[in-house]
């Protein structure tokens, strides 16, 4: 395995004593000092969690009980009784199988909830110690939280052999999102610290403590267990002088080998906690997800979606690692780090292909997305490696980054999951076509409530100063601009986008709902839009055919006058061609638009439509001429409307 490098290593074991005191001391003040300004906080899954705490503090066990209800609907919040009171018939009704989602009647008749109980379990004790002294018990998992950040510090510890840059890799964890998630009552702190603390240990020589740690956080999130399979390879290609051989028997000593077997055994154990209790190796992959929901769109989603995604929580940290991750290395270390970076990515998303199974893909999160947190933590790992390396931190560029992140922490800490992002926000204010999110994040945040199931039904709207920038409809919806601007009225402007998976359909603003305004040729006179210029004929109307009027001449001329600038973006002229036309060129307010098929009704964009309040508009035909003998007029139009819109 390997060694501290010589250029941080403590000098004496005066220093490293010293050097543990120090950390020990500056993490329980600063944790204690968290816990003590901070309420504790029901977030998450929290309805399960809180009820499984409250089990296993009162009676031993994690199966939900009358009792476990009753003591904790005082701190679950007014809107959270109704469901208490459903789950509590549930339970005394033992025909329901799913009393509350998140519960689920085992094969003993009894409800358990369907999150494995390791997080609520190690709550418990700090649970009924803070019921007995008087303090708020939710604060309990404030207590598991923070355990695991010291864990984490001790861990840095030994990775840097130094208490400051121990306790400087602590903060860059807490910057990079673990400062959202510190006072959830759910666990994606504990296993983000976990797994950033088993890559810590394993790659500075503690497999035992490295497994211990892997499997712990593998008990919440099960995927982590994969880690196991990675780690050997990561610590190969972390050592540049190290050769395949030698890799591979770093690996297959009885310290790596037994760490190893710890985590998976660790792992092990929800599986045959729910085999036993439900019948099946996971009754969350039963009864919560499907395959069928994994795609790009989503894998996308987890890493560059700007509400939620794993950019938002560590963008200082990636550009940190791209751009001075390789600076003074050797070909040989820069060809291992391209394959540590590349296995870290491939760890990523290999985390996050379960987290794609979930139903409620815009779970509850406090900006960044919780699955993608502790996905970020193969690459915060590969940069505090970077800085083990180095002799001498590059200390205004971390500082720049430790600035950056605590921006983004800012950020990310002012919305949920049913508001849009400030990133999210200013792409669609300007941009709006750069961003598409996966259809449940547009609806959810547009809507302001969370609600997996999108009705196609609906048309979901963002809008800037009460104008449409972004909407969101499915295919499926015939009446689309009803919906979105009420009876007699249509959507103009606005750019589509390709159907998303499902069926449905981005339309890209800014979008205005007007009432469209059509007007026939005998109206031209009188009418307040359309006035009729030079170039026309009289007005005709054939038996059982519509009026119109016929182009007289090469060219004809229309005014059209509106009293809202910007109201309209389309011209629409409907008629139809004497022989020998096929097409017309339009100009309107001297722009010339080009060809088009009138007789076809085909739209012309307006030009500069958003300061536009009158078009003057010239039609030139393309082969005017006489219909006959008896006629001598240059006929080429016969215009039944003119259409704004």
């Amino acid at each position: 395995m390997t060694t501290l490098p010589p250029a941080i290593a403590p000098t004496s074991l005066l220093q490293q004593r010293s050097g543990w005191r120090t950390l020990l001391l500056v993490l329980t003040v600063t944790l204690l000092v968290l816990m003590g300004v901070r309420k504790g906080r029901l977030m998450g899954d929290s309805t399960e969690y809180l009820l499984m705490t409250a089990a296993m503090a009162s009676h031993g066990s994690v199966d939900i009980r009358s009792t476990d209800i009753a003591q904790v609907r005082g701190a679950m919040g007014a809107h959270m009784q109704v469901h208490l009171d459903a789950l509590e018939q549930g339970l005394n009704d033992p025909a329901v199988t799913v009393p509350l989602p998140g519960f689920y009647r085992g094969l003993d008749g009894k409800v358990y909830a369907i999150h494995f109980s390791a997080y609520s379990v190690l709550a418990a004790a700090p649970y009924k110690l803070f019921q007995l002294v008087g303090i708020n018990p939710i604060k309990c998992y404030q207590v598991v939280n923070l355990a695991l950040v010291l864990v984490l510090g001790l861990a840095l510890m030994r990775l840097f052999g130094s208490a400051p840059r121990a306790l400087a890799g602590v903060a860059l964890y807490l910057l990079s999102g673990g400062i959202l998630y510190w006072n959830w009552s759910s666990p994606e702190c504990m296993s983000a610290a976990a797994l950033l603390a088993g890559f810590a240990w394993y790659c500075s020589g503690a497999p035992l403590r490295a497994g211990l740690m892997i499997g712990l956080a593998s008990l919440q999130n099960p995927s982590i267990v994969l880690t196991l399979a990675a780690l050997p390879v990561l610590a190969w290609c972390l050592q540049p002088g190290m050769t395949l051989l030698d890799g591979v028997k770093a690996a297959l000593r009885p310290r790596p080998l037994a760490g190893l077997l710890l985590g998976g055994l660790l792992f092990a154990v929800p599986l045959a906690y729910n085999l036993h209790t439900f019948g099946v190796t996971s009754i969350i992959a039963k009864v919560g997800t499907s395959a069928e929901l994994i795609g790009p769109g989503r894998l996308h989603s987890m890493f560059f979606d700007l509400n939620q995604g794993m950019i938002i929580a560590i963008p200082a940290v990636a550009a940190m690692l791209l751009l001075w991750g390789w600076r003074g290395m050797e070909r040989a270390q820069r060809a291992r780090r391209v394959l540590a970076l590349l296995l870290c990515g491939a760890l990523a998303m290999a985390y996050s292909i379960p987290a794609m199974m979930v139903q409620n893909w815009n779970s509850g999160a406090a900006g960044v997305m919780r699955y993608a947190f502790w996905c970020a933590m193969p690459f915060v790992f590969l940069l505090l490696w970077r800085l083990r390396q180095a002799a001498r931190w590059p200390r205004a560029v971390l500082a720049v980054v430790l600035l950056l992140q605590t921006l983004a922490m800012y950020a990310a800490s002012r919305y949920g999951e049913t508001e849009f992002g400030p990133m999210a926000r200013f792409v669609m204010r300007h941009a709006p076509a750069l961003y598409n999110p996966e259809p449940e994040i547009f609806a959810e945040r547009a809507s302001g409530r969370e609600d997996y199931n999108v009705d196609p039904a609906q048309v979901y709207v963002y809008r800037v100063n009460g104008v449409a920038m972004k909407v969101l409809y499915h295919a499926s919806l015939t009446d689309f601009a009803a919906k979105l601007c009420g009876k007699d009225q249509s959507g103009a402007g606005g750019t589509a986008s390709q159907h998303l998976k499902g069926g449905w359909i981005y339309i890209n603003g800014p979008i205005r709902c007007i009432t469209p305004v059509n007007v026939t040729p005998e109206q031209f006179s009188s009418a307040p839009v359309v006035f009729k210029g030079r170039g026309w004929s009289v007005l005709e109307q054939a038996p059982g055919q519509a009026a119109g009027m016929w182009s007289e001449g090469a060219a004809s001329q229309l005014q059209l006058a509106y009293t809202q600038p910007g109201a309209y973006t389309q011209l629409v002229l409907r008629g139809r061609y004497l022989q020998g036309n096929h097409r017309t060129r339009v100009i309107i307010n001297g722009q010339d638009t080009g060809w088009h098929d009138v007789q076809a009704g085909a739209p012309v964009d307006i030009p500069d439509a958003a300061t536009t309040n009158a078009l003057q508009v010239e039609l030139r035909h393309e082969a005017p001429a006489s219909p006959g003998p008896q006629d001598g007029r240059k006929l080429a139009l016969f215009l039944h409307s003119a259409e704004l819109q």
